[in-house]
């Protein structure tokens, strides 16, 4: 399903949902791993992270209103998964400092480093799921034309001669294409926003 629904999900995931809360978590998970990343989490730290970051948001659902005038959607998720993140990390020093005298310098101070990382994540999430969506949304020589041209830079005669279409619908399928992804990729991030 694509990410265009993800206002409906968040309303059907506030009501309890469990398919919604499928989707939900299916479509977080990546983004809450790669967040473990910056926080230079293990892997079964990732994993309770993940659990974590779940259980803090099912906590809070039935409460939960989506209101783009308190803030944007992905800046509620990025300050759970850094609570929880930062959570993790705390408990892995304190037990740490059983066996050693150490303090926590290992919590990263710059965090423009790790908001810019988010930044990214978030870009790349939001472009997997647009990507996903205009498969749905184009027919299949269409996305096939605009995916070997401009996402797997394949020559447009080569592209053409494969899907048997001429040079020109191959620019014209990329053109088709960019548009839809720029309109998708807009309603995708309006949660986001």
């Amino acid at each position: 399903m694509g990410f265009t629904t993800r206002k409906s999900i968040l309303l059907r995931v506030c009501s309890g949902d469990e398919i919604s809360w499928e989707q939900f978590y299916e479509t977080y998970r990546p983004l809450v791993w790669l967040r473990g990343g910056d926080f230079d989490l293990t892997f079964s730290e990732r994993e309770e992270l993940l659990q974590q970051v779940m259980l803090a948001f099912f906590k809070q659902s039935k409460r939960f209103v989506y209101s783009p005038k308190k803030g944007r959607f992905r800046d509620y998720m990025r300050t759970i998964i850094s609570h929880q993140a930062l959570r993790i990390k705390k408990q892995r020093n304190k037990e740490h400092l059983l066996i050693e005298d150490k303090s926590m310098n290992d919590v990263p101070d710059d965090n423009l480093v790790i908001d810019d990382a988010w930044d990214i994540e978030w870009k790349s999430l939001v472009l997997s799921q647009a990507l996903l969506e205009l498969r749905q949304r184009l027919g299949n020589i269409t996305y096939q034309a605009f995916d070997m041209y401009a996402l797997q830079g394949g020559a447009p005669s080569q592209v053409a001669e494969f899907l048997d279409i001429s040079v020109n619908n191959v620019y014209v399928a990329k053109n088709r294409a960019i548009k839809q992804l720029q309109k998708i990729i807009k309603e995708i991030d309006l949660v986001g926003e």
